[in-house]
Formats: C-alpha cells, structure tokens, sequence
C-alpha cells in the first residue's frame, strides 16, 4: 500500500488535474470498454492523474490480460482507497490543486469520502449509470444510501432520462444528462477501407453484429433465435463474454468470446448491420449503449427495441414488436443508407466523442475554477448552480494578454461598456515583463478572471482561457485592441441569424490614442484592397485564398463547438488567426461567415503588432497554405454539415440577466432547503404557472426564475397544467421545475419540499392559489393583463383569488385600475415586464433588411405579435393603408402568427393591394424579434389591450420610436410621465390626456387614442360593439402619427441613444428582478439583503 501511496504521489506531481473516480469494476474490466475507463482515459489523455477506485471484482470470466500501465495512473481497491493514509494522500492532493470525485457506485462507505472531499472545496460528482434498484444491485444496493451519495455530491449527473428522473426523484434537485459516447481515437470511420475483415466472418454474405454482455437477464435469446431463423443467409456474430448462454441456436450464430475494445474496429468496419436484441425492460430503458455510439462512430447502422435513450439516433432504428425488429434486420444495410443519413450519423459522432462528455463533465463540475481563479472553494462546490448563474448558454470573453500595460486596461473598459454584458471575461497574462496583470487586477471581480503563465505564446494563452472559460460562445478580444458598445450584441445577432459557427466582420484601423489611422498607412492600404476584393470575390474562401479578411482573432466570435473540433488555435506566432479560419471553412463551410455589415472591432495598428512583421508572417503563411493543401488529415474527412444543424447553434441566455461567475451563494441552489425555506442563508420563492409552453407569459416567467437568484432569491417554478418548450429551457438552464399534471393538492407538499416561503402566481388556476395559502404559503399574485375576454364566471373565479392571495402586482397602473374595478381588490404594487437582453438583441441595420429582403432606405414601420382581435391588425392596416399615400415607398411588417387562417385571408383580401405590392409583409414566422426591431425605425401597435408590451418593451430597448394605442402601459412607454422614484413605469390614470388628430407626443413617440375609448371600459362586448365610424376616426389619427414619425426621421434617429438607455436602466431584468424580490421579501416578512 505505501509503494501505490507512492506512486500516486509521483503520478498527482505536475499533473494537469486530479481525479478519483469510484468504479462498480476494475478499469480493464469488461475489455477495458466501460464508461469508467473512457473517462479516466480520456483525462489521462490529457495530462490529468487518476485514483481509480474499484468497488468490485472482475465480472467477466475471461481474462484479457489487459493492464493499463500509465505514470499518472494508480488502480485501488475499495478498501485500499479508505485506509487513513490513502484517503488523507487523495484528498489533500484534490484540495492543492484542479480535482474531482465521481461516484459511479452508491455505497454506504464511500458516503464519508464524499462529504469530507465536498467539504474541503473538491467537486464531487454522482454519475449514476444504471438502475441499481435492479438485478444489477442484488445483494448491496440500497435506496437510502443511494440518496445519500447523491445529496453529498455537488453535481448530479445520468446517463439516460429515466435514470435523470430517478435521482431527482431522489434529491429534489437539478440533475444533467450526460450520456455515453464514443472513443475517437478507438473508432475512426475515415480508416474503415484499411481495416481487415476479421477471420470470424464469413468471406462473403452479410453480417449481424452484436458487441456487449451476453449474460444478463436483458438479452432476448427468444428473439436471437427467430431472427437467426428468418435470416438464414445472414451470419449472427457475438462479441462478449458468454458464460455458456445463447445454447441450441442456428447455425449462422457464431460466438468470438470476449475482445479488448482496441480490437473492436475491424468487427464493426465490415459487419453490415449491428442489432441489440434485448428485451424492452426497466434495466434496459435506463441504458445508455456505449456501444451504439460506436456503432454510429464507424457508420454502421442499428436495430435495436424500441427504448427511450435511443430513439431520434441517427442510424438506429427502434422496433416496437419482434416481428418489426426482424424484418428491420433484414432490410436494413451500411451500402443502403444513403449521403442523407450517413452525414447525420458522422455529425451525430462528432458530438458524442468521450473528449466532448468530458469537457462537459469538467464545466458542470466546475473544474478549474478553484485552482485558476480568484474565488475559494465555493467556486468549486457550486458547479450545477454556476452553470445556471454563468450559463452554459453565455458569452464568455476571453482575453489573450502580452506586453500591453499601456492598452489592456482600455481594453477591459470596452468590454463593461458592452450593450449585451458577457457572462465572465477570462484574461490569461502570458508571462508579460511589463505592468500587464497589474493592471488587470484593477478589474477582477465576479466577472473579470485572472490567470498568469509563463511565457508560452499567443495560441497557447488563447487556448488556455478558451479552456478555463465556460460559455458557449466565445468572443476574443486582444489585450491591444477594443470594442465598441455593440459589438457583441451586433456580432450574437448575426450568428444567430445565420446559423454560423464562426462569425467575422469589418474592423476599424485604429492608433496608440485610438484615432483612425492615416489612410496612406501600409497597412490601411492592404485593408482597403482586402474589403474590396471581398466585395468581388465569388466565396469567403476566394477572399481567404488572398487576403486573410478576419485581421484578428478580436474579431472572432465562435461557438466552443467549433473550437473543440478543430482542437484548439494551432501553434503558429502570425497566422494561427488564418489557421483556425481556414480549418473551420474546411469542417464547415456554410458555417463561417463574413459580414461586412458587422463592425466594432478597434484594432489597434502599433509598432509591435505581428502583422507589422511582414517578412516572417509571410514565410509562416506561406508554410501553412502548404501544410492546408495536403490531400489528407482528419479534417477532410469530417462532414461539412453544419448549416443544416442549427441546433448546435444554442440560443444564448444573456448574462446580463445572469449572476456572473463565482457570485455570492451560488452553491444554494445545490443543497435541499434549510427548515424554513432559508438555502445558504438565501430565501426561496416559488412560481406557479398554469403551463409553460410558448407564450408572453410564459417568457416572463422564465426570465423571473433566471433573474430572481440575482438579487439574492432563488426560485423553483411549478407548472400545474401542461410544459413545453419554455419548461424545456429552463431545465436546460439549471432551474428547478416541477410538473403537477393538474394535481393542485400536492401544491403544499412542493412549498414544504422546496422550502418555499412565499409564492407569485401568474395567472395560475385559482385552485392552485388557494392550495398554497391554504398550506399556509402567502401568494403574490402578478396581474399581466386587462382580460377583457374574461366573463361573469371568469370574474368571479378572480374574485376568489383577489381574496386569497396576500398582495398583487399589477404590470402596469392601468391593469391595476382594471382589476380593481372588477374584484374590489386594489393593486399593492406595480412593476413592469422585463426585457430578455438576447431575444431583443440588435443586430446591424443593414444586414438585418438584408436578412428580411427589405429596400435599404425605405421607411419601415414594425408590428410584433400574434394576429389576433385584441391587437387589432384591421384597424393597423386601415391607418397604414391611409398612411402609404403620403408614404410611398414605406413598408409595413407585421411579425407574427395569426391565429386563425381566416382571419389573415380577410386581412389579405380586404388590403390585397398592399399585401401584393409588397407595401404589407407578413413573417408568420418570428425566430428573432432583435433581428426584426433592427431592420425597422418606428414601431407600431394599435392593439384594444394590453398589460404591459413586451414588444414595444423590446422595440424601447433597440431605440425604436413607439406608435401605440391607449391600453396598459401605453403613457409610461411612450414617456408622457415618469413615476415615482424615476421609475418611469406609472401610466399615471389620475392625468387627462387630451388627443388631438394626430395623438400625443411624448419622449419615445406618440400616444394615439384607444379605438374603443377608455381603455378601462374596454372587453369582449365593447369591441364586438364597436362600430364603423369609431374605426375610421382611430384609424385616421393613427394615420396622422405615422406620418409624423417617419417625417421626422432625422429627429427620432437623434433620440434613439436616449429611448435605448431608458429602456435598458428601467426594464433590464436585474432591475426587475430587484423589484420583485423585495416585495417577495416583505410578503414573507423576511429582512431585506
């Protein structure tokens, strides 16, 4: 024992990391092909050191005689690994430096091991692989000791959806999916034509292949047999260990025994079909097949049972009967599938490589950031609560420093200046002789990162920060060059609009003081060339074959994707910018893109920049062009298919809404609640919706439980009806979302389970209110709208909310007039909707008409929303329809469905005209609302009523001047008073507007009246009612508005900076968020922070 103490004493020196993982079985076990091993190997792979800890024995009956000898590898027993000494060397080698723990396994003598690991700062991981519940656990598993495993891990993970399911059944609490996958250095479909065919198939004739354990309850032999039968000229091969199971088969079944996994490739480059006959049972519903991913790896396709971990796989094919998995059997061939279905298979396995679960692993663990960073041990611990706050879907800016003292500073000072904040910046000083670190220590906090090395080269401090980094998006910025405010929201909005992985723009020359520099330089000179040649050239590789048209990589914005498959910036001192654009083209060519439309990158042109060294740039150019040209590599055989995959393309949470990095507490939300509902010291409230699927509403809900946990209350989220995609996301962002199914009783065993001290309904069933105040939990109810479609019973259910709930917030001070008028029940505060900074996000103007096929100088007037009656789309499109005389080439764009075909073909022949000219588009379609406010200059709405916009709320936030009716709101957003306290959120009722014939100014545009009078008047009976006359006089001033606003151009564009900031001081989500937890805070009499 004291010489394995010894050897993993050498192996942790130097080490790139730690880490202890607790197996069911040796690493060499069942071929060396477990997902244990896969883990372990991979980090080894990458210079990490490995306990690996067996809980068992060897379970196979054949020895391979497989032993893994690395230096940085050490192999232990159970009982090795909890000896005094062993423990103590492993947890304080986890304590000095980047280290985790994984528990495959949930005994009762590991619990110790992981509650001491998870209180010394190390990241403790639950990998729960099976359902040990099952034949797999008899004789040791037991379900308490599984949950207490679990609750002392900081992160969850599982590796199929029932078993995700399991242990949150088990926790309470947010639980990852990370699945198996494939070894890319093991199964390469590019070298599957120089694979021998193995001496056990038959030279001719087809093959079925299965790989995997041949001796548990799960194989069907029954099915084996009628397959085999029915099939007769295909030969079955079995590759495991058979222990004298699969007897009295046909004869076309042969059997190779047990082989090491790096012997598998040939077996599966010549089989023509692999198939999982296994019976569809609770073990095998919680699998994740290792080996399907391999199978997929090497373009061979499956028949497996019908089981939910594998449908929607590229390549497998799930049958729900024995008849249909035969018959597929039979069918179902590699030489048949086809480009389609083969470059989904390839695309799939490019995203499901053990290197890719492990980078997962490693950020939702936390891994590097108690060792790299500024924060202590609780950065670590707080691994799943950090992705939520950081989030996995955010912009991380990385800053690559050297030699810059005099520039960095600006540098950082143009990131915080940026519209769309990133969520983190990780700066790595790559050993700088000057003042550069000094500097930048000035700005570490909870989103500026600091990590110092020595000197190593630009690529490798790129990388390394890349590394350390957690976002999806990455966003380079040189510790000589800056931003200016836009550049990040511009640069999300294309990629985003695109579908890119790599987006590039134009840049801005610019000298040591900033201003721009002399024409005449050399350097200024090639630029203008380089963007004139791209004007002309047919493809951004016709540019890149002269010109390297990105300049820098601070005008790079990418996907980590991207980056994880071209493995990184390569080592060149000039050109690695050139390289990384080059590779990217070759792996993906629809998915870089070079828009001149996009601008705000400051380059800094001084005496020491590399591209002034134009000799040895050159000769490194010329060198690369060489090494880009050579007809093979692994690049070339990748799949060029990533335009057509936009899901990779992930929406991107914005981080201005998020807590950054390593902010205060953030491990509560990895703990189950204290007695009280107090968590880390952190209250927690719950939101209760009726659904979550696609809606206003429910969007609002989503960004109070993203936001909330910034201003110091977390949140867990009930849906008592149905979910969607909206719960989907969440889920995805780390929030705590129950599901009821409609069971409105077991509403106060969630508050009590969920520690919830009070609760804001948005207009959740009035039975679902009155559970929770019956269970004792005060319930703010959040009022959104004026439901004018509400009837005598609809009333009176809201009466009995108004009477139940212990406060109401009202979205606007019209919505709290409406409802106090109909239950008795007066508002207590009014706070409006946020704005989502990424769904609003702008993009440049021009590449935004262009996006949406609009005239470059044409007035455009924008309304965004669902078609329906309460937005009044006839009365907009008479008042346009009298507006177009005197704006003759101006464009109205109503973004949105309708909801219902007729009512659309009405609109469509009563206004053909305008709809045929194209005067009028319809986008039934709205992917990005940012994408559409950007191309216009006037928004427009004209709706009966509303409680607060959220889409004038968006078109405030991209600068926009506002047309709208009189409804909820309306006075405050167009700015005809400001509230109490600078709000700026009070429609203030108490003053008269009087409208003239052609609305009422205010500082962000026009207020016009509402066509059925007072809107507090306003419901089902008052529109139905409304008749021709008072149409056309709404109709004529709102006319009369446009007109106005779109004569007066010149001084709405004046105003758009200021419109902007307001809307980005008052609504941004923080402040909002703000808002609501002090009510929610006073509601459950808890002190403020």
């Amino acid at each position: 024992m004291a010489s394995a103490q010894a050897a993993f004493a050498r192996a942790h020196r130097g080490a790139e990391g730690t880490a202890v993982i607790l197996s069911a079985n040796p690493i060499h076990d069942t071929g060396g092909g477990q997902r244990s091993a896969q883990l372990a190997l991979e980090l080894l792979q990458r210079g990490w050191a490995v306990a690996f800890v067996s809980h068992g024995v060897v379970t196979e009956t054949v020895d391979l005689g497989l032993r893994y000898e690395q230096p940085r590898l050490v192999r232990w027993t159970m009982q090795e690994a909890l000896r005094p000494d062993a423990r103590r060397s492993l947890l304080e080698a986890l304590e000095e430096g980047s280290g985790l723990v994984i528990t495959q396994v949930p005994v009762r003598e590991w619990i110790p091991w992981v509650r001491e690991a998870t209180e010394r700062g190390a990241p403790t991981v639950y990998d729960c692989i099976d359902r040990w519940d099952s034949e797999l656990g008899r004789g040791w598993y037991r379900r308490d000791v599984e949950a207490e495993v679990a609750r002392a891990s900081t992160t969850l993970v599982a590796s199929a959806p029932v078993l995700v399911d399991h242990v949150e059944e088990l926790t309470g609490r947010r639980v990852e999916l990370v699945p198996n996958a494939f070894n890319g250095r093991i199964f390469d479909a590019g070298l599957r034509a120089g694979l021998p065919r193995p001496a056990t198939f038959p030279e001719e004739g087809r093959v079925a292949l299965y790989v995997g354990a041949l001796w548990g309850g799960w194989l069907d032999w029954d099915l084996v047999r009628s397959a085999a039968e029915a099939l007769p000229g295909t030969t079955f091969v079995f590759v495991g260990d058979r222990r004298g199971e699969g007897r009295r088969l046909p004869g076309n079944c042969t059997f190779t025994g047990l082989l090491p996994q790096t012997e598998l490739p040939p077996y599966l480059a010549h089989a023509d079909v692999a198939f999982l006959p296994w019976h569809a049972d609770d073990v095998t519903a919680a699998t994740s097949p290792l080996k399907v991913y391999e199978f997929v790896a090497m373009e061979l396709p499956v028949i497996a049972p019908a089981i939910e971990p594998l449908r929607g796989i590229p390549g497998v094919w799930t049958e729900g009967s024995p008849e249909a998995f035969v018959r597929a059997l039979g069918s179902v061939e590699r030489r048949g599938l086809g480009d389609e279905k083969l470059g989904e298979m390839r695309a799939f396995a490019l995203d499901n490589s053990w290197a890719r679960r492990v980078d997962d692993l490693l950020s939702l663990a936390g891994d590097g950031f108690r060792a790299e960073g500024k924060g202590g041990h609780a950065d670590a611990r707080s691994s799943l609560a950090t992705e939520a706050s950081a989030g996995r879907s955010c912009i991380s800016v990385v800053v690559p420093a050297y030699n810059h003292e005099r520039f960095i500073g600006r540098a950082l000072e143009s990131v915080q200046r940026q519209t769309l904040p990133p969520g983190e910046v990780m700066v790595v000083d790559d050993g700088s002789p000057d003042e550069t670190a000094e500097v930048v220590e000035g700005f570490v906090g909870s989103r500026v990162r600091l990590v110092r090395q020595e000197n190593r080269g630009a690529h490798n401090a790129l990388n390394r920060a890349i590394r350390l980094s957690r976002g999806d998006w990455i966003a380079v910025l040189n510790s000589d060059d800056a931003w200016e405010p836009e550049r990040l929201e511009h640069a999300w909005a294309v990629s985003r609009e695109t579908g890119a992985a790599l987006v590039l723009g134009s840049v801005r020359l610019v000298d040591d003081d900033g201003s721009a520099v002399d024409p005449t330089h050399e350097i200024a000179r090639w630029y203008r060339e380089a963007r004139s040649w791209a004007e002309e050239a047919g493809s951004l590789r016709a540019v890149m074959a002269r010109h390297n048209i990105g300049v820098t990589t601070s005008n790079f914005f990418f996907h980590r994707s991207l980056w994880r498959r071209l493995e990184g910036f390569r080592d060149y001192r000039y050109v690695h910018d050139y390289d990384f654009i080059a590779r990217a083209m070759e792996l993906c060519p629809g998915g870089v893109v070079y828009e001149p439309e996009l601008g705000g990158v400051l380059y800094r042109v001084h005496a020491a920049n590399t591209i002034t060294d134009g000799g040895a740039a050159q000769r490194e150019r010329k060198a690369l062009m060489t090494s880009l040209a050579r007809p093979v590599g692994r690049l070339r055989r990748m799949v060029s298919a990533w335009r057509g995959r936009r899901p990779l393309v992930q929406e991107v949470e914005a981080s201005s809404i998020l807590e950054p990095v390593g902010g205060p507490n953030i491990e509560s939300r990895n703990v189950a609640p204290a007695r009280g509902g107090a968590v880390g010291g952190r209250p927690r409230v719950g939101l209760v919706v009726d659904a979550l699927g696609l809606g206003g509403l429910e969007e609002v809900v989503a960004l109070l439980a993203q936001a909330l946990p910034t201003a110091g209350v977390d949140t867990a989220v009930v849906c008592v009806g149905k979910v969607g995609d909206v719960a989907r996301r969440l889920i995805d962002a780390g929030v705590d979302v129950s599901v009821l199914g409609g069971r409105v009783g077991q509403l106060g065993a969630w508050a009590s389970e969920k520690g919830i001290v009070a609760a804001n309904s948005h207009f959740a069933p009035v039975e679902a209110v009155e559970a929770l105040a019956e269970s004792g939990v005060p319930v703010v109810e959040t009022v959104q709208n004026c439901y004018a479609w509400l009837d005598d019973e609809g009333w009176s259910a809201e009466r009995r909310r108004a009477d139940s709930v212990a406060g109401v917030i009202a979205v606007s001070e019209t919505v709290g007039a409406y409802y106090a008028r109909r239950t008795g029940r007066a508002s207590d505060w009014t706070v409006p909707n946020a704005v989502h900074p990424a769904r609003a996000a702008a993009a440049p103007r021009a590449f935004a008409r262009q996006v949406l096929g609009l005239p470059e100088e044409a007035p455009v007037l924008a309304f965004v929303g669902r078609i329906t009656e309460q937005k009044n789309p006839a009365g907009l499109l008479e008042a346009f329809a009298e507006a177009s005389t005197g704006l003759p080439e101006a464009v109205l764009l109503m973004a949105g469905p309708a909801d219902s075909s007729a009512r659309l073909s009405a609109l469509r022949q009563r206004y053909g005209e305008l709809f045929r000219t194209g005067r009028v588009r319809h986008l039934p379609d709205v992917r990005h609302v940012g994408t559409v406010l950007s191309a216009a200059d006037v928004y427009v709405s004209n709706a009966f009523y509303e409680g607060w916009s959220v889409a004038a709320s968006e078109a405030a936030w991209n600068g926009r001047p506002l047309v709208l009716s009189e409804t909820g709101g309306s006075r405050a957003l167009i700015g005809l008073a400001v509230g109490e306290g600078g709000q700026g959120d009070r429609d203030a009722r108490d003053e008269q507007v009087v409208f003239g014939d052609r609305g009422v100014v205010g500082e962000r545009g026009v207020l016009v009246p509402n066509a059925c009078g007072d809107p507090l008047s306003v419901d089902s009976a008052a529109i139905e009612a409304l008749d021709g006359e008072r149409r056309r006089l709404s109709a004529k001033v709102l006319s009369a508005a446009m007109v106005d606003l779109v004569g007066n151009a010149p001084l709405w564009r004046s105003r758009q900076a200021a419109i902007r900031s307001w809307a980005r001081q008052e609504l941004a989500p923080a402040v909002i968020a703000g808002r609501y937890a002090r009510i929610l805070r006073e509601v459950a009499d808890l002190e403020g922070p």
